[in-house]
């Protein structure tokens, strides 16, 4: 379901600047699928000019959205509806208010009626709580469809993305790190191999404020947020003290 899927390299490029070319010689909005942090990364990097965005600040899918001279950045910011993206809350029923429904849930659900990752956007999950985003035009089959989510029966109604609420449902841990180069922050942060960690972070797995970080000896300070692809994102929040034997003690809200 949705619109085309989006192709990795140069497909996605050529793509992108038809939707350029379309906004230019028509002079209305264009907006892709939703880009991964890797295929944003890309089209940056072939300087496409267009505004990403993903339906909220700090989201990690972005769509490339192409503006013509009368919408600006803001006016797509304060109502992305502008944009063709929306949001989607998902609420329990009465009968199970103490259940939980996580990111794989979430997305199994969309997946199991038919819907491709690329017309969906970030998946915030708060307890018995939901919420997606989503290209609008897709919403009303996502609506009529999903009626479960894992073993609960669930509720959806389609919200503005400024209604989504940031999930704090983090927890708050401390680990000891050698340093705080990217590898071994990861694998502190997510209980891994520094070898696992190493492999993840050459391999494309690893977001480091929602951009593709690939070198292993990146250094990490205080505030990013480190996306471990299908195992969640840390956010680190100190690495400022040290331990009696000189290690940096790392204090980090792991979001699963």
């Amino acid at each position: 379901m949705g619109s085309e899927k989006n192709a990795p390299d140069g497909m996605l490029i050529s793509h992108l600047l038809d939707l350029q070319e379309k906004c230019r010689a028509k002079n209305v909005i264009q907006s892709s699928d939703f880009l991964t942090p890797e295929e944003r990364a890309e089209a940056e990097r072939q300087r496409i000019n267009a505004f990403f965005f993903g339906g909220f600040g700090d989201a990690e899918r972005t769509c490339a959205i192409f503006l013509p001279d009368y919408i600006s950045k803001e006016e797509v910011v304060s109502d992305p509806a502008i944009a063709g993206i929306s949001g989607v809350k998902i609420s329990l029923s009465a009968y199970d208010i103490d259940g939980k429904t996580g990111h794989r849930d979430v997305l199994g659900a969309l997946m199991n009626i038919g819907i491709r990752r690329e017309v969906t956007g970030d998946i915030v999950c708060c307890g018995n709580c939901s919420y997606f985003v989503a290209k609008t035009k897709i919403i009303p089959h996502i609506i009529e469809n999903l009626t479960r989510v894992g073993r609960y029966s669930v509720r959806l109604e389609e919200i503005p993305c400024t209604e989504i609420v940031p999930c704090n449902d983090g927890t708050p841990m401390k680990r000891s790190v050698s340093s705080m180069r990217l590898d071994a922050v990861l694998s502190a942060c997510f209980n891994i191999s520094r070898d696992r960690a190493q492999e993840a972070i050459t391999g494309g797995e690893v977001f480091v404020d929602g951009r593709v970080a690939l070198k292993p000896d990146g250094k990490i300070s205080e505030g990013r947020r480190i996306s471990f692809r299908r195992h969640g994102r840390a956010e680190i929040m100190s690495a400022a003290a040290k331990t009696q034997k000189g290690r940096t003690l790392l204090e980090f809200t792991l979001y699963r």
